[in-house]
This record gives structure tokens, C-alpha cells and sequence, in this order.
């Protein structure tokens, strides 16, 4: 890499031996960015989380808006993440649980290149419920129904939770560990199905702090993409357990809230930060191979 790309990396806090690097400020419309999809070459398309307006943002690879079209008849309860079938389907992940006790936790499937092409469109539903969940909320040890990272892959879609319970006084032993659940991607309502993934085989989640907690995920040509405020993890993909190891982990030189997660079919990686009062934002990263 020259040395001009080392120096540009090393100030933007993305560098890695290989390929180049670039952090653009995005507008302030996608101040709250929490999820990105790879619509096309030259197009990529973005989501703002809780309490905003039902919009999807068709953003240029120079970070600019080049138009916004409406979710009609949705609410934006706490968008969290997108993600792409091998279809043109796109599913809006309103998974966010801050608390642990929603029970109306759904996606929004729409066609991706009719919502590029149309100023609105309404969205087939997809409900789901933990299979292991029975309180809402459930005791503050068991807080693990929170999901900030979708993915789809082989016709279903993926939930990897961001594990926010707090340390029993006694009892039991207790971790940080996200679980991996699973629906069948295709409207209706069903039971999210915990699978036997041990997250601890992948990546190493800290017991205090935020920086660790996982914000999205995406799964491209048999990679697993997985993205916390400080890390980068990329493993093997396989609907099999034992198939997943790690590939590559990258731990970014400084902090921000980075939120959102895409790679297009080159294997450039996107991630979105949203504006913090102290880490600045909002942001859009570029990473070629």
C-alpha cells in the first residue's frame, strides 16, 4: 500500500495490510443510520433506527441521498438492521428489544428495485417470537432478546442477539455470549428457533462495556461478516455448526458507533456510524479488497 493510503487509513482508523480505505461524513438524514444493503453497483441502501420516519435512503458510493422512498403503513419502532435475499428482497429488521419485552417484533419484506423506483411501497410482514422467551420482559440475567444483526442465508433469515443481561448476585454462571436464532424469510408468523451455535468459538465478548456488544452481520459468498463499535469478525459461513471458523478479526483504532454492516459481491465492505456527541458522525466506510 503506498504510503499516502497508510497515512489516509491510519487517520480514519481502518487500516489493514491490505486493500484501501476511505470515511465519508453522511448527511444528517441518516444521522441515526442502523442498517445497509448492497442495491447495485453503484447504489446502496440505508435505514435510520427508532422513533424516525419509515423511510428507506438510496445512498450513491459517494455517500450521497440520491433519494428516499416510504415504507407505507409501517412504523419505525426500532429499525435495526437490512438485509438481502438472493431475490431482490429486502427485509427491514424491526428487531430492536431495549427493554426485553416487545411483542410485536416483525420484518418488512419489500422489493428492493421497486422501492428504488417508486417514491412508496408497502412491505409483506414477517413475525416472530423467541422460542425460549416466556416473560416480558424476563429477569435482568436473562436479557438476551435484543437484536441489533440480521442476516439472510439459505432461504431463512438469522438473528444474532446483542446480550446486554447483568451479572446474577449468585447462582448460576453467566456470560455475554449473543445467540444465533433462525426463521424461515417468508411472510407470516413464526417461531424464531435457537440453534446450537457457541458464539465463544468465534469471537470473545467482554463482560462490562458496549464496545463488544454486536450491531450487525451480513453473510456474502460463504462469509460470515459480524460487526461490534470496536471489532470487525469474518468467518467461514455454513449452515453447519462445526463448518464456521474464524477467518479474520480486525480491531479498529478508534472507537465509534458503528451500527451498520454491507458487502457487495467484490467483497468491498461498508460501515455505517451514527452521529455521536463525542465520537462524531454520521459516517459511511469503505473498505476494497
Amino acid at each position: 500500500m503506498p504510503w499516502v493510503l497508510v497515512f489516509f487509513a491510519l487517520c480514519f482508523g481502518f487500516v489493514n495490510a491490505q486493500g484501501s480505505s476511505a470515511r465519508i461524513k453522511l448527511s444528517s438524514q441518516l444521522n441515526e443510520i442502523s442498517g445497509l444493503a448492497v442495491l447495485n453497483d453503484s447504489i446502496l441502501i440505508a435505514i435510520n433506527d427508532s422513533g424516525n420516519e419509515p423511510f428507506l435512503y438510496f445512498l450513491d458510493l459517494k455517500g450521497n441521498v440520491v433519494k428516499s422512498t416510504r415504507v407505507s403503513k409501517a412504523l419505525n419502532v426500532d429499525w435495526e438492521d437490512l438485509t438481502m435475499d438472493d431475490r431482490g428482497n429486502l427485509y427491514i429488521a424491526d428487531a430492536g428489544n431495549n427493554l426485553n419485552q416487545r411483542k410485536d417484533l416483525h420484518f418488512l419484506q419489500v422489493e428492493a428495485q421497486e422501492a428504488f423506483e417508486k417514491d412508496s411501497v408497502i412491505a409483506k410482514e414477517i413475525w416472530y417470537t423467541y422460542s425460549d422467551q416466556l416473560n416480558f420482559p424476563p429477569a435482568k440475567t436473562a436479557w438476551n432478546f435484543n437484536c441489533e444483526a440480521v442476516f439472510w442465508a439459505s432461504d431463512s433469515l438469522y438473528l444474532l442477539t446483542k446480550n446486554e443481561s447483568k451479572e446474577p448476585k449468585e447462582g448460576s454462571k453467566w456470560n455475554r455470549n449473543p445467540s444465533l436464532y433462525v426463521i424461515p424469510a417468508f411472510p407470516g408468523t413464526h417461531v424464531a428457533k435457537k440453534t446450537d451455535w457457541k458464539s465463544r468459538e468465534m469471537f470473545k465478548v467482554k463482560k462490562t462495556g458496549i464496545s463488544d456488544l454486536i450491531t450487525s452481520s451480513v453473510v456474502k459468498d460463504k462469509k460470515w461478516y459480524v460487526l461490534t463499535y470496536r471489532h470487525l469478525f469474518v468467518s467461514s459461513w455454513s449452515t453447519e455448526t462445526s463448518g464456521r471458523t474464524l477467518l479474520y478479526h480486525k480491531k479498529f483504532s478508534k472507537l465509534k458507533q458503528r451500527e451498520a454492516l454491507t458487502v457487495d459481491h467484490q467483497g468491498t465492505i461498508y460501515i455505517g456510524a451514527e452521529k455521536h456527541p463525542l465520537l462524531g458522525g454520521p459516517y459511511l466506510y469503505i473498505r476494497k479488497p
